[in-house]
């Protein structure tokens, strides 16, 4: 009886449709659908009876004069309080300082803007067969960061103090995609000068600060805070930047819709991450 021997063929093909395999049972055990998600989780909204309170330009009054500019270039007067959010994303990432290579992803996020919280998830394509997917998650105060290979094998997977403070710094700086939540009374403001101001952020006993930059017509422009790079125990706080390139409106509100995001490390700026926002929805996600 000969032996049975497997060439290197077909030992790679082998390996391919396990491949094939894995990525579709990942496919099928993950939510794929953040808006669809919230929607089950949250059918109505007990927060808007009946008709909608709206933003009136006298609660603008109470912002620094920048942040009241802002408000008003963006549109929100008129409109109603924002609850929760919907966003779609399409973005470059570039992994480690060193790499030229950018990786495609699609992601999309909900926000509570009532009691800061997020969800994120993307879907990133590192190569042929490999697929990332990542979830961040701040709800009560607590940031948590996951990463998986096929949705399946953790790479990445963090908790801790240093990424609560950095979730929440997210979160503040985020609000550039629904700047109706600079009313909302987790948010203090301070005015540095005319087209800038200072923003501190607590949720649950967890506070972060960050500053808002804005051009000469009102427009947001540029986000900076002191973020930890990492959640090593002898990691530090370093610059971290998001660069407003382009505007657009979506759902009656003008919005940031390309952004790049950056360390300012010593050795250099590391911009690892090019976005652009493709659908904003705000309060109703059955539109």
């Amino acid at each position: 009886m000969k032996p049975f021997i497997i060439t290197h063929k077909q030992l790679y093909n082998i390996l391919a449709v396990l491949i094939l395999f894995i990525v579709l049972i990942a496919q099928l055990t993950s939510c794929t659908n953040l808006k669809d998600m919230e929607r089950n989780a949250n059918p109505g909204n007990p927060a808007e009876p009946g008709q909608p309170e709206l933003i009136t330009a006298s609660e603008l009054q109470q912002l620094p004069p920048p942040v009241a500019t802002w408000l008003e270039r963006s549109g929100v007067v008129g409109t109603p309080h924002v609850h929760r959010v919907w966003l779609s994303q399409q973005s470059e990432m570039r992994m480690s300082p060193g790499k030229e290579r950018w990786s495609s992803a699609t992601s999309e996020q909900v926000f509570n803007a009532d009691d800061p919280a997020f969800r994120w998830q993307v879907k990133m394509k590192m190569g042929p067969f490999s697929i990332i997917k990542g979830k961040d998650v701040f709800e009560n105060g607590n940031g948590k960061m996951n990463i998986r290979l096929f949705g399946l094998i953790p790479i990445v997977n963090e908790a801790g103090p240093k990424i609560d403070e950095g979730s929440i710094q997210r979160f503040l700086g985020e609000i550039a995609w629904f700047p109706q939540a600079a009313l909302k009374p987790y948010i203090t403001w301070e005015q540095v000068d005319a087209n800038t101001a200072k923003a501190v952020i607590e949720s649950h006993g967890t506070r972060g600060e960050g500053t808002f930059y804005f051009n000469n017509e009102g427009d947001f422009v540029r986000f900076a805070a002191l973020r930890y790079k990492g959640n090593e125990a002898d990691a530090e706080r370093k610059e971290w930047v998001i660069t407003a390139n382009t505007h657009a409106s979506f759902s009656g509100i003008r919005v940031p819709s390309k952004l790049e995001a950056t360390w300012k490390l010593e050795e250099g700026d590391w911009t690892w991450l090019k976005m652009e926002i493709t659908d904003v929805l705000y309060n109703d996600f059955h539109i």
